[in-house]
């Protein structure tokens, strides 16, 4: 399941944001307030060629995490994926959203406009500062500037996280599947292999 953000039925961030306890609320203002304790905090959402730079430090930062949970990416260990990304990027729907403190971007997030929807593919943050929470603080700037932009969905994308659910609000999804065609033996093994037994092993795990 994909789940996104209905944008177009709150109509408005602050009636959004609304939805979330009080106490939810205050704790953003604490956060907010214990980033700006570390500098000067800015947000922009950059496109063309000034995205790049940015991507790479989230790129960075998303290849050392797998690597400290010991999983391989094939795009984000790959350099000729990575450079894939970065024209993506830089195409005219791609948009990079960067939350910074004292010009330093510590929180980046690479999505797209897709006829209307902005669609949320690769997030990261600085792990230092994990613990301010900078990926919420980024996320939530791009939700404002996705309701001022006039777009009317916000996708997060599959697979349905528990997070991603509490964002978005409700039950707000679409049904996805994977596909497969098999043009030879070790393909049809391959694909079954895919589909059927490493959903079971990570039941299983």
């Amino acid at each position: 399941e994909a789940l996104f953000i209905d944008l177009a039925a709150f109509g408005s961030f602050d009636a959004y944001l609304q939805t979330f306890s009080s106490k939810k609320r205050a704790n953003w203002r604490r956060d907010r307030r214990r980033l700006e304790d570390e500098g000067r905090v800015s947000f922009e959402v950059r496109s063309g060629a000034a995205a790049g730079d940015a991507l790479l430090s989230a790129i960075a930062w998303k290849r050392a995490w797998l690597d400290e949970v010991g999983v391989a990416s094939p795009v984000l260990h790959s350099e000729d994926w990575c450079d894939v990304l970065c024209s993506c990027a830089a195409a005219r729907n791609g948009h990079v959203s960067v939350l910074s403190i004292d010009d330093r971007p510590v929180a980046v997030e690479l999505g797209s406009d897709q006829v209307g929807t902005y669609a949320a593919y690769l997030g990261a943050f600085e792990p230092s500062f994990g613990r301010l929470s900078v990926g919420q603080e980024q996320m939530r700037r791009t939700i404002e500037w996705c309701f001022d932009k006039g777009f009317s969905r916000y996708d997060l994308l599959p697979p349905a996280d528990a997070y991603k659910r509490y964002w978005s609000r409700g039950a707000t999804g679409i049904g996805v599947a994977d596909y497969a065609l098999s043009l030879s033996i070790a393909g049809s093994a391959a694909s079954f292999a895919h589909g059927r037994l490493r959903p079971l092993a990570r039941q299983l795990v």
